[in-house]
């Protein structure tokens, strides 16, 4: 707990929090709600670099905020999205709403702008997806929910490492790999069949329609047949 405001402020600054970090971060579903009803980046990372980043990333903290200029193209955000803060404290409410706001669930955080050759390339780059920091910390209902996402199983963090990889490491293995067995016996599963066409009901009998006609051909108009043609029977003399 942070002991005053001023502290909190040096913090968000320093880490470069956007409000919707720290609402992810802290499972606050209803503000989450509200700043993406606002149009809160979903995808922001808290923290933002140059090219080449300076070593350390950091700057000192002076008393103002980093200056960042959002149309510089020479500013690279490489640090952790929201959907990474409520995978890291396990908020599945919260991820599951970042997830249906399309966020992007394979994003990486921490990835360095230069090669691990370059002598400014900063320490611990995680390379994490928010699959790697659910499985970091053992949230089982969260990774559960990123594998129904589809999110990627095989992504390997800047140590080679999978998401499960990185589960076994931390001692979650015993909950993780059961959740990861389910879920790989879910794709090996064949397509369940097409449903049949259905078929039209069957019409009511009906009888059937007469062959000939049953119209009296002397009702028929001269134009269609004439009466003239008809055979005439003999009228009887006058006596």
């Amino acid at each position: 707990m942070l002991p005053n405001a001023k502290d909190f402020q040096y913090v968000c600054c320093l880490l470069g929090y956007t409000p919707l970090h720290v609402a992810c971060e802290k499972g606050h579903v209803k503000v989450v709600e509200m700043l993406l009803k606002h149009g809160a980046d979903a995808e922001a990372k808290e923290i933002v670099s140059t090219v080449p980043p300076s070593f350390p990333l950091d700057p000192p903290y002076d008393g103002t905020p980093v200056p960042h200029d959002d149309d510089d193209d020479a500013a690279v955000p490489f640090g952790q999205t929201p959907l990474h803060r409520a995978c890291f404290n396990g908020h599945d409410k919260v991820v599951e709403m970042l997830l249906k706001h399309g966020v992007d669930a394979e994003a990486q955080n921490y990835v360095s702008t230069v090669p691990p050759s370059s002598p400014l390339y900063p320490p611990m780059m995680d390379g994490d997806t928010p699959l790697h920091v659910a499985c970091r910390y053992g949230h089982v209902k969260v990774v559960e929910m990123l594998l129904k996402h589809g999110v990627d199983t095989k992504a390997k963090d800047n140590d080679g490492k999978t998401p499960l990889d990185l589960g076994r490491q931390c001692g979650h293995g015993n909950k993780l790999e059961p959740v990861f067995a389910a879920h790989e016996a879910r794709l090996s599963q064949p397509p369940a069949p097409l449903a049949p066409p259905t078929l039209a009901p069957p019409r009511a009998w009906l009888p059937p329609l007469p062959t000939t006609p049953t119209l009296e051909v002397s009702l028929l108009p001269d134009l269609v047949f004439p009466m003239h043609l008809l055979p005439q029977s003999p009228r009887p003399h006058p006596t």
